[in-house]
């Protein structure tokens, strides 16, 4: 017998909070408006092995992850938590970052976590009898890769539907590789992004599900435009709330279309492996003293600029290494950064976690070791956060993700055998 558990709470900020995710509002004013709440969701499963929390926010990250999931165990009882950001780029900082330090509000962050851990006590103490079943389908229209000359994306949709024993929906999981960045720099408003429609639009024809968004390998994918242009906060007229709603209103369709066919598994195993991936970070990378004086010493040179372009390649460069900043205070000292993970068995549907920003040739080559009939999927910004992963080809490129990544050229394939061998070891 399969039980489940679900609940939501409200995180979103009572006062005006400065908004995660792009340079471009960097030193500007915090948010003017709410467009849509954040949410915590929790999904709570237990049979007689094993017990397994996993919660969706609508956050950009949450470094931090691990401590209050070890704080959920220990309230809750539960085995295995797991806590994954959405990726939004229009809720609150989450973390004390070292370029915009008093951007971080701490109230509203330990506010936040006392509300995601009430969410997972009401999940745990409400569970009820409950079936599951799962289903894929490709979604290509939506996510595109942004890096230049770029094609490869992982257009899966996956759906995970708990019913209850009346056959009402109770709760649906979507897994999608796409950034939640559909709104922009320019944007100051809080909103879930595109997620936060699909709540909208799945809520209304299912009332009484608890609808939960993750994201997959999604590092390099967006709706298609350029990170340098984004981080600069240059105008793109089709990055607003309609192309938002466009966008989820795909996945709505196709997330119906799924269940309109979907029967529920007999009997479905639930296990957990937890794994640690050690991942190589940059040699010989900068120090904090290092990094500061590369950032005066680019300013110098935005300010002295003769044309645009001189100073858009400076804005460019100093963003890089204030990001740079950011991330190898993320990833920790020394020469390895460890990413604790998960191996998740749902039924017949495989979950590998990672806190990682993997790129989608990540996922791609992590989900070659799920044999069919299996399915795959990768989920991203769990279990905490710790900065890009890109491929090795990507990263001898260059660009964005690969000069703010701390990480080494090699360190995706490292996260690959560490999946590799946890999977052969969960088998």
């Amino acid at each position: 017998m399969m039980w489940a558990g679900t609940a939501c709470r409200t995180i979103t900020p009572a006062a005006p909070a400065h908004l995660a995710g792009y340079a471009a509002r960097w030193d500007k004013t915090p948010s003017t408006w709410v467009h849509d709440e954040l949410y915590a969701k929790t999904l709570y499963l237990k049979n007689k092995e094993t017990t397994l929390l996993l919660m969706s926010v609508d956050l950009c990250e949450l470094p931090q992850a691990q401590a209050l999931q070890h704080r959920i165990a220990r309230r809750c009882g539960v085995q295995h938590v797991l806590i994954a950001a959405t990726h939004t780029h229009s809720g609150p900082y989450t973390v004390r970052t070292q370029s915009q330090p008093d951007d971080f509000d701490a109230t509203w962050y330990a506010w936040a976590c006392d509300q995601m851990e009430e969410a997972a006590v009401e999940a745990v103490t409400s569970p009820f009898p409950a079936r599951l079943g799962a289903a894929q389908t490709d979604v290509p229209e939506v996510g595109k890769n942004r890096r230049a000359g770029a094609t490869i994306t992982d257009p899966a949709l996956t759906v995970l539907c708990i019913w209850d024993q009346e056959n009402a929906v109770r709760a649906l999981w979507l897994n999608y590789a796409c950034h939640c960045t559909i709104l922009d720099g320019n944007s100051f408003a809080i909103s879930a992004d595109y997620p936060g429609y699909l709540y909208q639009q799945l809520g209304a024809q299912y009332p009484r599900a608890l609808v939960l968004f993750t994201n997959g390998a999604a590092g390099d994918i967006n709706i298609g435009y350029s990170s340098d242009a984004s981080a600069l906060g240059e105008t793109m007229a089709f990055r607003s709330f309609e192309t938002a709603e466009r966008m989820a209103a795909i996945l709505s369709e196709r997330t119906s279309g799924l269940l309109s066919g979907l029967t529920p598994w007999e009997s479905p195993p639930l296990r957990v492996l937890p794994f640690t991936a050690r991942l190589p970070l940059k040699p010989n990378r900068p120090s904090s003293d290092d990094l500061l004086r590369q950032i005066e010493k680019v300013q110098e040179t935005i300010d002295s600029a003769r044309t645009p372009d001189e100073k858009r390649t400076a804005a460019i460069r100093k963003i890089y290494l204030q990001s740079l900043l950011d991330t190898l205070a993320l990833a920790g000292e020394g020469s390895i950064c460890e990413a604790p993970s998960l191996v998740i068995q749902l039924g017949h549907l495989m979950l590998i976690t990672t806190p990682t920003e993997l790129f989608c040739e990540v996922g791609l080559a992590l989900k070659q070791h799920i044999a069919a009939p299996l399915l795959s999927a990768v989920v991203g910004y769990a279990g905490g956060y710790v900065g890009y992963l890109p491929t090795a080809q990507a990263m001898q490129v260059g660009g964005y993700e690969a000069e703010v990544s701390p990480f080494d050229v090699d360190a995706a394939d490292h996260f690959v055998r560490a999946a590799a061998q946890a999977l052969q070891s969960f088998n």
